[in-house]
């Protein structure tokens, strides 16, 4: 039998949970995602929703797909073609980033939800979350110390 691997998801309740928090939120949505999310980075922008091609575009008085005439049906067809090749991505952006959205909710301790208003992007709830827990340089190294203290100490033995 195959075992199956249980992700322990990590709270992000306080700055000694940030790095393994970051690290998973990061591997919730695809690199390409990430990039225009991340707080870090110059912003980068999202996709924006492609237009549907009317009849219209290829005859004025076109109501329907019949009024038109066979090149125009052939360009029209191209055209939703295309259509639907950059929705389809857009599409996947916009669940991308309702992905992250709903794992930073769920993620992130009660204290840390007054950091992400409904009215605020992905992006957004990222600044604030970054800028009220991630730790810095300085408490970063400190903790670093501590761990490696702690892992160089020599164990302790019992006698019976």
């Amino acid at each position: 039998m195959a075992s199956q691997q249980q992700e322990i998801v990590v709270i992000l309740k306080t700055e000694e949970d940030w790095e393994a928090w970051y690290q998973q939120l990061q591997s919730v949505v695809k690199p390409g995602v990430w990039k225009k999310l991340d707080p870090e980075q110059a912003q980068v922008p999202f996709l924006e929703p492609p237009v549907m091609p009317l009849f219209t575009q290829y005859r004025a008085s076109a109501t329907t797909f019949a009024d038109l005439n066979q090149a125009e049906r052939k360009d029209f067809m191209s055209a939703m073609q295309v259509y639907e090749v950059l929705r389809k991505e857009y599409d996947v952006e916009v669940d991308q980033v309702q992905k992250l959205c709903r794992r930073i909710q769920h993620t992130v301790s009660e204290a840390k939800k007054n950091l992400l208003p409904r009215n605020q992007s992905a992006r957004d709830w990222l600044k604030a979350l970054v800028e009220g827990t991630k730790p810095s340089d300085r408490f970063t190294l400190n903790l670093a110390g501590e761990k490696y203290e702690k892992a160089t100490k020599p164990l302790q033995t019992t006698t019976a």
